[in-house]
Parts: C-alpha cells; structure tokens; sequence
C-alpha cells in the first residue's frame, strides 16, 4: 500500500456557526496517476485553526467534503469534532476526524474535494486541512 496526502493550498477566515459555501477549501488529494479515478482509503482529516474568537471561543467544528464544489455529491457527511486548543496559544486550535472507508470519487478523473466547515459558536479560521489516504 502507497500512503499520501493531499493539503490545502488556502484557507478560509471567518468561519461561524452557519455555513457559508463562499468559504469552502480546496484539497487536492494528489492522485496519481491523474487519469485514473481516485480509489483510496481515507484515514484521517486534519483541520488546523487559528484566531479563534474569545467571546464565546468555539470547542467544536462541524466538517462534511464533497467531491463537487457546490457540496451536493457528500464523501462525507456532517461529522463533529472537538477542537484541541493549543498548550502556548490558545486562539489556536486543531481538530481531528479518523475515518476507516474506502472512497471513490463519481465524477471522472478528478481527486479534488471541497471542506465546508461551521463553528458550533463564535468564529475562527481554517488555516490548512490535510487529508491522508493510502492506495494499493
């Protein structure tokens, strides 16, 4: 088995208690080869944030990642994690979704998928989401 990542290029501020698909993320999984369709296993999404509001700090993230921009075609669905703030800075934050499945993309020849994310209160930035997967 070939173990990878894919990491998002962007970011996104302001993420509140709503979704707000403007502030999607981009993952690009990095499949190869690129004319194949994607076929992996996921194993564990990472979210790390920053500038987490101090009135009412946000404890938990809310993630679900389509393979189409828009989020109608779900890889996953509205799945909840607590944020782990950091030791030294507390407007900091991660948060960690272990999955076990074995995914496949419907949409021909792509291995992008789009992060929509909500706070359960207050606001806070998404500065990167890795996505690791291992392939045969």
């Amino acid at each position: 088995m070939r173990m990878n990542y894919g990491r998002s290029t962007a970011g996104a501020s302001g993420i509140s208690s709503s979704y707000d698909n403007s502030k999607k993320i981009q993952v690009d999984l990095g499949f190869s080869p690129r004319t194949s369709v994607f076929l992996a296993k996921i194993s564990l999404i990472q979210i790390l944030c920053s500038n987490l509001s101090a009135d009412s700090t946000p404890t938990k993230i809310t993630v679900s990642f389509s393979e189409d921009p828009d989020g109608d075609h779900m890889m996953l669905t509205e799945t909840v994690t607590t944020l782990q703030t950091g030791r030294t800075t507390a407007t900091r934050a991660t948060g960690l979704i272990r999955m076990d499945v074995i995914a496949t993309m419907s949409q021909d020849y792509t291995d992008n998928v789009y992060i929509f994310a909500k706070s359960d209160q207050g606001t806070l930035d998404i500065d990167t989401v890795t996505i690791t997967w291992e392939a045969p």
